[in-house]
């Protein structure tokens, strides 16, 4: 799947982050985000099913996961209530934007997989990973 899709829909359609990307866009090991709240698109797993096929030929449904990364920071308050707040909001987006929604004729419709903490770290950026999946039919004959 072309994840450049995901990013386009995220973007084209939604003003609430300020920084969509892909892998290329998350900061590595000592460098840090500068803009909040952002949303970057990863790949993350694929599994297919069992071929239904024999001879050579191929059929079987192969399901893509991939993730939105959200990165929020709000130090306007001391206990971080403020950065819970905005990372509902960004979630709630995230899943209007992308469930049920098909990036291709070849792909199925998105579903929502889950959701978890990646870190909380020094400088108050609390990491969320929203997991979604779609699936097509890998078909050789």
């Amino acid at each position: 799947m072309d994840l450049n899709l995901v990013i386009t829909q995220i973007k084209s359609n939604d003003t609430t982050f300020k920084l969509v990307g892909g892998s290329a866009d998350i900061p590595s090991a000592g460098q840090k985000i500068k803009v909040f709240p952002a949303a970057m698109v990863i790949p993350l797993a694929d599994r297919a099913a069992p071929n239904t096929l024999a001879g050579g030929a191929i059929s079987q449904r192969v399901s893509e996961r991939f993730g939105v990364m959200l990165a929020v920071r709000n130090v306007s308050d001391a206990v971080g209530l403020a950065s819970l707040t905005d990372l509902e909001v960004m979630r709630k987006c995230v899943k209007k934007l992308i469930l049920g929604w098909a990036p291709s004729d070849a792909l199925d419709p998105v579903t929502y997989v889950g959701g978890n903490l990646i870190k909380l770290d020094d400088d108050a950026v609390l990491w969320w990973l929203e997991t979604f999946e779609t699936s097509y039919l890998e078909r050789v004959v």
